[in-house]
This record gives C-alpha cells, sequence and structure tokens, in this order.
C-alpha cells in the first residue's frame, strides 16, 4: 500500500473495504448456521414458508440459526475469520496495480473487521456478563452463550443469571411460570427463552357442542284442523193451505160474497 494513498485508490479502497465486510459478514453466517427446509410452497398469494429444526449434533446443537448466529465462534469460523484476510492480503501483494492492490487490500480489512470482530464482541461479553453494563449491552450474545453450553435447553439454570430482557429468564420453580408469583417479582424473573417455532398451543378444553336443532313442528291432519261442519236440519214440510210468509199475527177476517170466502 502506497503512501500517501491517491484519490483514486481511497476511492477504490473504501467501497472495496464495505465489499470485504459484506463478503466476511455472508461467509461468517453460512458457516454458523444450518439449512431450512421447505414447510408449505409458495402461492399466488403468499410467500414460501420454511422451518429452522435445530441440528441434533455439531458444535450449535439444539440451536436455532440466529441464536448460532450470535453463539461464540467455532473453529471454523474462526479459520475464516483469519483465513480470509490473509489470503486477500497475499494475493495483493502480486498485484502491480495500485489501484487494484488497494481493492484487494481494503477488502480483506474489512472482511478482518467483521469477522474478527465478531470475536472480539462475544470476548467483551464474556468478560461483563457478570456486571451490568455487560448484562445491559451483550444481553442476546450472553443468552446464546448458555443456550450453546446447553445445547440448545431453554430451561438451563444459567439462564436466571441473566436480566429479564429479551426473551425472559427461566422461572423461580414454585410457580411453574404463572404471573403474579412473589418469589418471580421479588428477583425479577421473567418466561423463559423460547425458540422461534413453537407448535400450536392444544386446547384442554372439550369443544361446546352446537346447540340442538328445534324440534320440527309437525301440522296436525286436516281433519283435526277442520271441525266437521253439521248439517242443517232439513226444513219442515209446510201443510196445505198454511202461510209460508213467516208472519205471525191475527187472522184476517173472514167474510161471504156469494159462495165464497174472503
Amino acid at each position: 500500500m502506497e503512501n500517501p494513498l491517491s484519490g483514486m485508490e481511497l476511492f477504490v479502497g473504501g467501497i472495496f473495504g464495505l465489499v470485504g465486510f459484506g463478503v466476511g459478514d455472508l461467509t461468517d453466517r453460512l458457516i454458523a448456521t444450518h439449512a431450512i427446509t421447505l414447510k408449505s410452497a409458495a402461492t399466488s398469494t403468499t410467500p414460501a414458508l420454511y422451518a429452522d429444526t435445530p441440528p441434533t449434533s455439531g458444535d450449535y446443537q439444539g440451536l436455532f440459526n440466529p441464536t448460532a448466529i450470535t453463539a461464540p465462534m467455532n473453529i471454523l469460523r474462526w479459520v475464516n475469520a483469519i483465513g480470509g484476510p490473509a489470503v486477500l492480503f497475499t494475493i495483493a501483494r502480486f498485484i502491480p496495480n495500485v489501484n487494484v492492490r488497494a481493492a484487494f487490500q481494503f477488502g480483506a480489512f474489512g472482511y478482518g473487521v467483521r469477522t474478527v470482530g465478531k470475536g472480539l464482541i462475544d470476548l467483551v461479553a464474556k468478560l461483563s456478563g457478570s456486571m451490568q453494563i455487560g448484562q445491559q449491552l451483550y444481553d442476546g450474545e450472553l443468552r446464546a452463550q448458555v443456550l450453546q453450553a446447553n445445547q440448545g435447553n431453554n430451561q438451563a439454570p444459567a439462564l436466571g443469571n441473566l436480566p429479564a430482557a429479551g426473551l425472559g429468564r427461566v422461572p423461580c420453580g414454585k410457580c411453574n411460570g404463572k404471573p403474579g408469583c412473589a418469589d418471580c417479582a421479588r428477583k425479577g424473573l421473567g418466561w423463559p427463552s423460547m425458540p422461534r417455532e413453537l407448535p400450536a398451543a392444544t386446547s384442554t378444553t372439550a369443544p361446546t357442542a352446537p346447540p340442538a336443532a328445534p324440534p320440527a313442528v309437525i301440522p296436525p291432519p286436516a281433519s283435526v284442523m277442520t271441525a266437521a261442519t253439521p248439517a242443517r236440519p232439513a226444513t219442515p214440510a209446510t201443510p196445505p193451505g198454511a202461510s209460508t210468509s213467516g208472519l205471525t199475527g191475527a187472522p184476517k177476517s173472514k167474510w161471504s160474497y156469494g159462495n165464497y170466502d174472503h
């Protein structure tokens, strides 16, 4: 690297320093994590959904991917942290063009700042974990360290030494995590750390049966609904000579004219 650096070297080097930082971050995450599996395929309205199943072996046994990234680096991540920048610096020594050489050199710096810097963060978290400032600044790193040491056991007793922040703490043991416990309130305990994906809660309450449908109303037969109309009595025959006018009263007077009565 020339001294002093030209403006073009600084410009190109600054861009590739950021590129190196990004490549270092990408490679570190690839080493720390495990493959996820397809849970449901994408549709026209929803994206694909993937399941994160923690591994059952290795340095990050029982850890979900976000926790594995935050957890302390294993040997492979340290090889990447030191070996990546070393390779870039070695290549830069054999490049005659000053601008290209600056690109490789700044890229190596950015790569190392990200990867070796992760190890420095873990070290500071480890050293300050028993202090208030350490638990304030590095709660995620401290929690990941405990989970890594206990193969992802989110009921590990050491989680109780961390503040009731983020994912919470292990309950006191007397209340089994029920809210309102006096001991938990006195000790500042919260809920235990839980993984991201949990099975759906199973209800212990028997489902309520739907209300029974009212009985169907059956109409009575027509013979019951309509009463038979009794037949009217026959009108008695009118005797000969009787009046059919239906009038009542005294009979008319009779008078004779000739041989006829009137």
